[in-house]
């Protein structure tokens, strides 16, 4: 277990509402009990999801339109709040940034374009941001955008720790949202600790095994991964991970097990090099995710 003293700052930087405690809820929970302070960026509302879409059924149609796709954003963004209040990181220490899920590559490959990236899912190129005391930005699906409002978060809250996705988490908005956060943490003076944490191996399916409600498993990691760090939550630290967790309703309507197979005794995390991940070419990241979209549902 990493021990980190109250005074300290934390932010979880999660690609996708859900990710904020997937992982770490439980580390979160016990080091908010202990008295740190946690901040959260949430970088999308995961509204890109058309499984999601049908199983909550925000569309009747075989053809999911962009309407069906902003009500699941909306409905996964009260889901982060939600699990955020539980959680304990208040509305004061927390940020929803709005951009497009499965397009942030695009962002990050093309940082000199002044073109917003359009949303294939909402047919958007603007997106509306929650910042801390209700304050709602609107701003354009830009990487210029998108790395100001990095900037200026990691400014506010001067983190002495900051939990981002491993960079071998097979999900696209995971990698790059890892990718951006090391490259605007490079461009600032700050330096603090990185603790990767893993959602995605391919797809729902494969991690974390046996899927489905095992409180009394180990949660280990398939073979030819690297040694984790193992964090043993204590009972309240769990009890707060499953309520935050349940709150997120759309995911768990999905009925595969996936989210609560992430309610184990134990959590793990890889300690990252800021200078080895801020080095990683931009065409290494793999075009894999778990919220796919199926171009054939899509209005045109």
């Amino acid at each position: 277990m990493t021990h980190i003293s109250s005074a300290e700052r934390i932010l979880v930087v999660a690609p996708h509402p859900d990710d904020e405690v997937i992982s770490l809820g439980g580390w979160l929970a016990d080091r908010i009990a202990s008295g740190a302070e946690a901040w959260a960026v949430l970088m999308t509302d995961g509204e890109a999801f058309p499984k999601a879409v049908r199983q909550n059924r925000l569309s009747r149609w075989p053809i999911i339109r962009a309407p069906a796709f902003l009500q699941l954003g909306k409905l996964r963004r009260n889901e982060g709040r939600r699990s955020l209040d539980i959680l304990g990181i208040p509305p004061e220490r927390r940020f929803f940034l709005g951009y497009p899920t499965n397009m942030l590559w695009k962002l990050f490959h093309f940082p000199a374009s002044t073109d917003p990236v359009r949303s294939k899912a909402t047919k958007q190129r603007f997106g509306i941001a929650e910042w801390p005391v209700g304050e709602e930005k609107t701003h354009p699906f830009t990487y210029s955008a998108w790395a100001a409002d990095i900037d200026a978060i990691l400014s506010k809250v001067h983190p002495d720790i900051v939990l981002v996705p491993v960079p071998f988490d097979t999900n696209t908005d995971h990698q790059t949202v890892t990718r951006m956060v090391a490259q605007r943490l490079k461009a600032s003076r700050l330096r603090p600790a990185l603790m990767g944490y893993l959602v995605h191996i391919v797809s729902r399916h494969r991690y974390p095994r046996p899927l489905g409600y095992h409180p009394n498993a180990v949660l280990t990691v398939p073979a030819g991964f690297p040694s984790p760090t193992i964090h043993i939550p204590s009972e309240n630290g769990m009890a707060v991970k499953e309520r935050a967790l349940r709150a997120h309703k759309t995911q768990l309507n999905l009925k595969d097990g996936f989210l609560l197979g992430f309610l184990r005794k134990n959590e793990i995390f890889w300690p990252l090099d800021l200078e080895t991940l801020s080095t990683v070419p931009q065409e290494e990241i793999r075009m894999e995710g778990q919220e796919t979209l199926e171009s054939e549902t899509i209005s045109r």
